[in-house]
């Protein structure tokens, strides 16, 4: 509870909340259908205001839904220019408090001057939850919606998107905030106010009274301390106790793993939702004895089977008697994470304890304390604009709290949003001084890394299994034993980390680092600021002075060069394409010329230029490297700035000429032109054509033990296709084990496969897309089933959803679609929440999709998924295949079709509960040869319906039968 003098302290003692309901999100073209405001004296809510308000356009079905107001609310109710007179009177000149409150004031403002009032809000003190919120509780919801922290803090104020009870709800978050902002302590409300008062935004009057406050009050508190530390389970899991002898022996046992594993076993006597589960048993038993017996595993493991704890359970045992680390590395994040924090903890707790686990990401997912420090101390100098500053706030009170630096951990700070912010503070091997950092003993991402060296598990993702590859183990350190679960990605995933890029915004980076086009920010700014406060010798000093304005006018050399000669090349490109009028160009090349071709002078004078700039900082570096220890202020980090500088801008080097020299063998060189406003976004990228000889070289031939698993690992159950793909056909047969488990799931009774036969063949795309609208149709309007629509086109999954929206509308049914309003973790979450919606996905939703109960019985594999034959890296193999005298469709095109259609299929079926029914559109599963390779891998037989009649009789009599 706060206390009045803390608000009066504040300045918070009297204070308006508001909030508007609207009929959409355009302020000039949608309009205000609710107003209401909260007044708050000393915390407690002495009045408030509240109006429906007419806005003379009927309401959408979505608006609705969302707020529960209807037409019928509305026509009586009076139009918005006569209700914003008493709603101005009301709030009078308070304080205002609103989530997001710049939408509202837009609102409001808009509708001000149409109608000739004046909203003045400049000379008001505004205040926005949202902002306060994620940078007062950084390590709060996953998402700031204000019903989400309603939920977070406990406040109950009636209906959500209801202008009232969100005007109550926004007053007492204010309160809650203020609650928790007064926990701070005075080091770190600081650093938020001197980044605050720099910069414009509407948590600066919040922040600078908060620090005012903290000023005059700080006897009550002891000065610099760090209280209310995050604890750190959040990547780490400690070992409880060594192993006595008795334990050794017992976990030593030939049986160990039928002790856990078999019906009256550890498991099933513990854990109370625990089914025996015959495959899990099998698939733990050949874990067991690959990780013992030096074997390579490799394992199909259908939907349900529970093979984590088939491969975790037996990994922390070896780990446990040999002392060595297992490694297990994922495809996705959901995957690392659902290993972490869900299955992990109970193994750790069925084994007493006996090891420890860490989950670990690439460097730059943790916080570097130096170069966040750096730009608190001096914002000006590294933060560029309000809007940056603002993004970089939620940053600092995580900062002082948390010992695990992963941002992941920060839902207050956007990192896909904010990556121009979170690059300055990332950890980067580039930028770091080692044990000369004054916060080397808090380095994160070194603390995480020593505890991965000792851990029993790490678990990481694919991505950093090849980084740990490319630098010779410096990631992981030594370890003989991994599991690769989700191994179907695992070539993918080697593909994209091996691969080189280059394009123009990849050097601006590095010319920005040098001195931004404004000539405000950079190392050299930074180092002539150090050279003037440090050194005293004039001579010296000019010498300095001197290299410095070399590099700025080189550096303004390149980035023109560069720009001028990047443009012109890209501009060429996309003329002579056959499709230019595209906004997205991708096109492989084979030849440099095919890019660099009639640009020989410019190339020449481009690579001249870059080597005078790279040299220039060399210059820098040795001058730099001449001063005596100290001699001027942030001289460390300076010389590993310059240090960096030189390196990065040495490879970039490196990598320009890497695509001028394209006869490599075995790489696929393409470029990518995407066409926007403000011109031409062009980049040259390149691939390893076969990782195969890579994945044996590093990992089977260097590791004792290596365990695969995958739901989708088969082609017509036979492993051979995946074994060549992922390099395991050319290791010795006796060392590697295929074991192929099916799934526990009752599919005969539980799933249903539809493929109609009376739809035209997908190559007629027009008619074929009506077909597909129809089935769609049909089964929206007789059945109410969830239902995953899987399409393999953006182009036609978006013609599709905007052709059957009016009817979803008609039925007030919820229709999704990928790439509309809301990202892949939202949608998904809608699609749960929001019952007999539809939802309609691309690539992406093909795997990893985990919706089980009613909220997915339905199925639609729109067209089978097969690759695009003009993605440069697929071309490139097709062709390889066909240069080797093989069918590069029945050896290639169909078997990668296969695993992502497994993929798909393996959406509906999640739990012993589920039931559901797959349709598959694409006629070609059942009138090609080809085809029945498809079916051959569905666990049930398909039904085929002959017309629209049948399909509906068909799907009504499965569904029945739930």
């Amino acid at each position: 509870m706060v206390k009045n003098e803390d608000l009066k302290g504040l300045k918070l003692e009297s204070f308006v909340a508001l909030d508007i309901e609207t009929t959409g999100l355009n302020s000039f073209s949608d309009k205000i259908i609710e107003i209401a405001a909260v007044k708050f004296e000393n915390g407690e809510i002495v009045d408030n205001f509240s109006m429906l308000i007419n806005p003379e356009i009927k309401l959408s079905d979505e608006i609705v839904s969302l707020t529960g107001i209807e037409d019928k609310d509305l026509i009586d109710k009076p139009f918005i220019e006569d209700v914003l007179p008493l709603f101005f009177e009301f709030i009078d000149k308070q304080p205002l408090v609103g989530h997001n409150i710049s939408f509202d004031l837009e609102f409001i403002k808009y509708n001000s001057s149409i109608h000739g009032m004046e909203s003045d809000f400049k000379s008001k003190k505004i205040y926005d939850t949202l902002s306060l919120s994620q940078i007062i509780v950084p390590r709060g919801p996953v998402s700031y919606k204000l019903s989400n922290l309603k939920k977070y803090f406990n406040i109950e104020s009636g209906d959500n998107h209801r202008a009232l009870g969100d005007s109550i709800a926004c007053g007492e978050l204010l309160l809650k905030i203020v609650e928790k902002s007064l926990e701070l302590n005075d080091a770190t409300v600081k650093k938020l106010a001197d980044v605050a008062l720099v910069f414009e935004s509407f948590v600066k009057i919040f922040i600078l009274d908060l620090a005012n406050y903290f000023a005059k009050t700080s006897f009550k508190r002891k000065i610099g301390t760090t209280i209310n530390k995050y604890h750190d389970s959040f990547n780490y899991i400690a070992k409880d106790s060594e192993p006595d002898q008795n334990m050794e022996s017992i976990l030593s046992m030939e049986d160990i793993i039928d002790k856990i594993f078999d019906k009256g076993g550890l498991l099933d006597k513990n854990l109370s939702k625990f089914e025996y589960r015959e495959e899990q048993h099998i698939f733990s038993k050949a874990s067991h004895r690959a990780l013992n017996e030096g074997k390579i595993l490799v394992t199909e493991a259908g939907t349900g089977v529970g093979k984590s704890f088939a491969y975790l359970f037996p990994s922390a045992i070896n780990s446990i008697l040999s002392d060595e680390k297992v490694v297990v590395t994922t495809n996705t994040k959901n995957l690392q994470e659902q290993i972490f924090y869900k299955d992990i903890p109970i193994v750790h707790e069925q084994l007493g304890g006996l090891f420890s686990a860490v989950i670990l990401k690439g460097r730059k997912n943790y916080l570097c304390l130096n170069r966040f420090e750096s730009i608190c101390k001096n914002p000006t100098q590294h933060l560029v604009s309000d809007d940056q500053a603002k993004r970089f706030l939620p940053l600092i009170v995580w900062a002082n709290r948390t010992i695990t630096g992963d941002i992941e951990e920060n839902t207050g700070f956007k990192k896909g949003f904010s990556y121009d912010i979170w690059s300055k503070v990332e950890s980067d091997s580039g930028f770091c001084l080692g044990k000369k950092c004054r916060h080397y003993n808090r380095c994160f991402a070194i603390g995480i890394r020593k505890k991965a060296f000792k851990s029993n598990l790490v678990i990481i993702n694919h991505s950093l299994l090849f980084s740990d590859i490319v630098s010779e183990n410096a990631v992981l350190g030594k370890y003989s034993k991994l599991v690769v679960d989700e191994a179907h990605n695992i070539e993918n995933a080697a593909t994209s980390y091996l691969g080189e890029e280059f394009s123009f915004s990849n050097l601006r980076n590095i010319i920005n680092r040098v001195i931004t086009q404004d000539n405000k920010h950079g190392y050299l700014k930074k180092l002539e600021k150090s050279i003037l406060a440090g050194i005293e010798e004039k001579n010296k000093v000019d010498k300095f002075q001197n290299l410095i304005d070399q590099l700025k006018d080189k550096s303004r050399s390149l980035h023109d060069i560069g720009k001028s000669f990047w443009n012109e090349i890209g501009e060429k490109l996309y003329r002579n394409s056959s499709n230019y009028r595209s906004n997205s160009i991708k096109k492989r090349f084979k030849n440099s010329d095919e890019v660099f071709g009639g640009f020989e002078s410019e190339v020449s004078k481009f690579k001249s230029v870059f080597e005078d700039f790279t040299g220039a900082i060399k210059r820098i570096n040795v001058l730099l490297g001449t001063l005596e220890e100290g001699e001027i202020p942030d001289q460390d980090e300076i010389k590993q700035e310059f240090s960096t500088l030189f390196e990065s801008s040495s490879d970039l080097y490196s990598t320009f000429s890497f695509f001028k020299d394209t006869e490599r063998e075995n790489f696929v060189f393409w470029y990518d032109i995407v066409s926007k406003n403000n011109g031409l976004n062009f980049k040259l990228s390149s691939a390893p054509l076969d990782v195969s000889p890579i994945l044996k070289k590093n990992l089977y031939d260097n590791l004792e033990s290596v365990i695969l698993t995958s739901a989708t690992l088969t082609i017509e159950k036979r492993f051979k296709y995946m074994q060549k793909k992922l390099g395991l056909s050319s290791v010795e047969k006796e060392r590697v084990e295929t074991i192929m488990l099916g799934s526990p799931f009752d599919h005969e009774n539980q799933l249903k496969v539809i493929t109609p036969t009376f739809l035209a063949s997908p190559k007629m795309s027009t008619v074929y897309e009506k077909d597909v609208e129809n089935v769609i149709t049909a089964l929206a309007e007789n059945f109410d089933q969830g239902t995953l629509g899987l399409f393999t086109s953006y182009k036609m999954m978006k013609s599709v959803f905007y052709n059957v929206s009016d009817l979803f509308k008609k039925k007030d049914r919820v229709l999704l679609m990928q790439g509309k309003d809301s990202t892949r973790s939202d949608l998904i979450k809608n699609f749960k929440n929001v019952k007999n919606s539809f939802l309609f996905g691309t690539d992406s939703f093909w795997e990893g999709v985990d919706v089980p109960g009613n909220s997915l019985e339905a199925l639609l594999i729109v067209k089978l998924p097969f690759s695009v034959p003009t993605e440069p890296v697929i071309e490139a193999r097709i062709e390889d295949l066909e240069k080797r005298g093989l069918n590069s469709f029945m050896h290639f095109s169909v078997p990668e079709a296969i695993l992502k259609f497994k993929q798909g299929v393996g959406r509906v079926i999640r739990s012993a509960e589920d039931r559901g029914i797959v349709y598959i559109l694409d006629s070609r599963v059942i009138n090609t040869r080809w085809g029945q390779a498809f079916v051959n891998s569905l666990p049930v037989l398909p039904k085929s319906p002959r017309n629209m009649s049948q399909l509906i009789k068909i799907t009504e009599e499965s569904f029945k039968n739930e």
